[in-house]
């Protein structure tokens, strides 16, 4: 028999900025790669130069890696606050409080005064996906409700990976 699960957490603006620490880091790693290849490529491209235009291929490929860079940064900042705020947790805390039977999550948001509360199906969940740190259950490929697994009240992280399963959901870990 599976257990209620009960999970309480606090959602601020530092919580949410970590929650994408790894897709950024991932971008600080991936464009840096980049903008050395085509550093590299241009100085073949310039040494070479058999022609006018390896010369000016070879210059242009250098230039963009300044641009390349800078853009990463710029994107990677731009997406980090806007997280911040799709989230609305720019200027306080939301206390979360998920209470998962099979089949059925509720979802309760506190903001101040303010309660909101929905139900989600679990035939309405896309995916799960289960990190270390967390769950990241997807209603589809752009919302996502984040369970972290420091905070369950009732029940244990492994309690909810083993109801996803039974239920059949589409684990990804």
């Amino acid at each position: 028999m599976t257990k209620n699960i009960e999970v309480n957490f606090v959602l601020n603006k530092q919580k949410v900025i970590d929650m994408g620490k790894g897709k950024r880091i991932a971008n600080y790693i991936a464009f840096p790669f980049l903008a050395v290849a085509l550093l590299v490529g241009g100085i073949i491209l310039i040494i070479q130069r058999t022609g006018t235009g390896q010369l000016i291929g070879g210059i242009a490929l250098v230039a963009a890696c300044p641009i390349i860079i800078a853009l990463t940064i710029y994107l990677t900042k731009t997406e980090t606050n806007e997280n911040v705020k799709t989230y609305g947790v720019e200027n306080g805390e939301i206390q979360m409080n998920y209470k998962i039977v099979p089949g059925l999550i509720t979802i309760t948001r506190t903001e101040g005064n303010r309660t909101d509360s929905e139900k989600l199906a679990f035939s309405n969940i896309y995916k799960v996906k289960r990190t270390k740190k967390c769950f990241m259950v997807f209603v589809n490929k752009d919302e996502m409700y984040y369970i972290p697994s420091d905070s369950f009240v009732q029940g244990t992280p492994d309690d909810l990976f083993k109801l996803f399963y039974d239920c059949k959901i589409i684990l990804d870990y």
